[in-house]
């Protein structure tokens, strides 16, 4: 009988047991509606985001241009006439025509380029300089000097002013510093079919580096107009950078501001100039040397500012740590539950 009543309370005790493995259930679950819902939204806002940051970089076209280079010549087109006199010290002056009275003559004063005309600068190896007023088939071009004395002197396209500090009746001074102010021709180019002209015109060597800026996207996305280094470009020896606009058309364009320095400072060594010129210019092209192919079109690329400007990088971490977010809120609301109809037909088995 002991035995018999041993086996009953063990019996009994079984299913109270099984029972008790299945009260243990989740204290808060996730409707399955609310999880989609939540997941849609999300997956909207970053799609969206995307759309926005792409859009934002695409209208972007805030670019700064600067060249550090040593050339020969450069030539620009006045834009401002006020702005790009030239302070002359004794320089001589050529004449565009044989015969020209004024030829020779020392002129000390000012040279005040006409508006829409091109002024060329020209250095040799022997540190001779040349300021030259190019003969574009305008009747813009050419420049008006005003002496020292007062008195106006009108150059024809064509003319030319001469430094040369060994002349003795007309020593000029050892350095000369002149202004860049309008679109430019910088260098010219070296290609099978260029004939050499006698007068100087290489592009020795520079180095062009190309600065972004930041792109403004809505908030609560990052939109400060931080400046970057999109990319740099180092400029070939014989090669042509020149500012054209949407015809090709050589020294238009873009507005570039600067000085060429001659016989001072870094130039005081060397052949040439040293160029100095900055813009805020969208694009620049340049012509390589040895060849006859076209220009090569520098500028800011919609990948560049992608992967370089600081705005969209801080907005991938934030939409990085929002997708993250998200991840985790799913994995969350995937938690095991038990089915109340599962634990109950389990119930009924045992």
């Amino acid at each position: 009988m002991a035995n018999n009543d041993t086996n009953l309370d063990h019996n009994d005790e079984r299913p109270n047991k099984r029972k008790a493995r299945y009260e243990i259930r989740p204290s808060v679950t996730v409707p399955r509606q609310f999880r989609r819902l939540a997941f849609v939204a999300a997956v909207s806002f970053l799609v969206v985001a995307i759309v926005l940051i792409l859009a934002a970089i695409s209208k972007t076209r805030d670019t700064t241009m600067v060249v550090h280079a040593r050339s020969e010549t450069i030539a620009f087109r006045v834009v401002d006439s006020e702005a790009s006199q030239i302070p002359i010290t004794n320089a001589i002056y050529d004449g565009a025509e044989i015969g020209d009275p004024r030829s020779g003559d020392c002129l000390i004063g000012h040279l005040f380029p006409r508006q829409d005309s091109v002024i060329r600068y020209r250095r040799g190896s022997d540190g001779r300089t040349a300021i030259i007023l190019e003969d574009i088939g305008s009747t813009q071009s050419g420049a008006l000097f005003v002496q020292q004395s007062g008195d106006d002197i009108v150059l024809p396209a064509g003319t030319a002013l001469i430094f040369n500090s060994d002349n003795l009746t007309c020593p000029s001074p050892s350095s000369v510093r002149f202004p860049i102010l309008g679109p430019i021709d910088l260098g010219e180019r070296l290609s099978v079919m260029s004939r050499p002209s006698g007068e100087p015109g290489l592009l020795i060597e520079g180095h062009l580096v190309v600065y972004g800026r930041g792109a403004k996207l809505v908030p609560p996305l990052p939109s400060e107009p931080d400046l970057y280094e999109a990319g740099d470009v180092s400029l070939p020896t014989g090669s042509r950078l020149v500012s054209l606009d949407e015809g090709e058309n050589a020294l238009r364009g873009s507005i570039w501001q600067g000085i060429v320095r001659g016989g001072e400072g870094e130039a005081a060594t060397g052949v040439g100039f040293i160029v100095d010129i900055a813009a805020s210019a969208e694009s620049i092209s340049l012509y390589p040397p040895g060849t006859l192919s076209g220009p090569d079109r520098i500028s800011v690329t919609f990948f560049a500012r992608l992967f370089r400007d600081p705005n969209v990088l801080r907005s991938q971490v934030y939409l990085a740590v929002l997708f993250l977010a998200l991840q985790t809120f799913a994995a969350l609301a995937q938690i095991v539950e038990i089915n109340p109809t599962m634990s109950s037909r389990e119930d009924e088995k045992d």
